[in-house]
């Protein structure tokens, strides 16, 4: 299946879940929505990744496939193929997400300095799971991209340098968000918004929006690749 370069629609990086979630307490859409992806993306990126961006844009035609030479080097490992990629891709975004929502620690949660000391523990348990596991599945991705040809080969470049030029601010991001759930928790309390109260459902709904957040260079890949985002039906 050819790989597709055209964007599958319109922008949603305003529209995100987390963006959402966190706009919910504090408005912070009111300040992205004159912001540009260029612009937004330009604090975050050293002159070295602009490099390595021009060098992924501007990848040469490679040209014919040209004869194996008469003493081939050993064979990398084979790329994997794209449904099955996108198997893996599905079957992990079900894992993640259903072990957010069965998590014990998450029920009946009371709103005192032990209980959210603890409950901020096991939200950080699931992120480092989100932080291990969604990697290497890019990698896949990138590997199976890679094998579609030309186009799918820059996109994965693309992908990769992404993925190392934001790695650090999006770590230090994310860090913050156990923080700010405290700080979510605090507000409901102060508009004495019962439902909101509960500690443990805006840990899901945190937590399942950083997930669709850390799923979206999958997302990307895979609706590349003609096959369905990790969140479809």
């Amino acid at each position: 299946m050819p790989v597709s370069t055209r964007p599958a629609g319109p922008s949603r990086i305003h529209s995100s879940p987390l963006v959402k979630w966190l706009s919910h307490w504090d408005g912070a859409p009111a300040a992205l929505a004159s912001t540009s992806l260029v612009q937004g993306l330009a604090p975050w990126l050293a002159w070295t990744d602009a490099i390595a961006l021009s060098g992924a844009l501007n990848t040469p035609d490679v040209g014919p496939v040209r004869p194996a030479p008469a003493k081939p080097a050993p064979a990398a490992p084979a790329a994997p193929a794209a449904p099955a990629a996108s198997a893996r891709a599905r079957q992990l975004h079900a894992d993640l997400s259903q072990a957010i929502r069965d998590e014990p620690a998450f029920i009946d949660v009371q709103c005192d300095p032990a209980s959210l000391g603890a409950l901020r523990g096991h939200v950080r348990l699931h992120q480092r799971a989100m932080a291990a596991r969604i990697p290497p599945l890019r990698a896949q991705l990138r590997q199976a991209l890679t094998a579609q040809g030309q186009a799918g080969a820059q996109l994965a470049s693309l992908d990769a340098v992404f993925e190392q030029a934001l790695a650090a601010r999006e770590r230090q991001l994310l860090d913050t968000l156990p923080a700010r759930l405290n700080q979510a928790l605090a507000l409901a309390q102060a508009r004495q918004d019962n439902d909101a109260t509960c500690a443990g459902r805006q840990a899901q709904a945190m937590l399942l929006a950083e997930l669709a957040h850390r799923l979206q260079p999958v997302d990307g890949m895979l609706q590349a690749l003609g096959h369905a985002p990790t969140g479809a039906a």
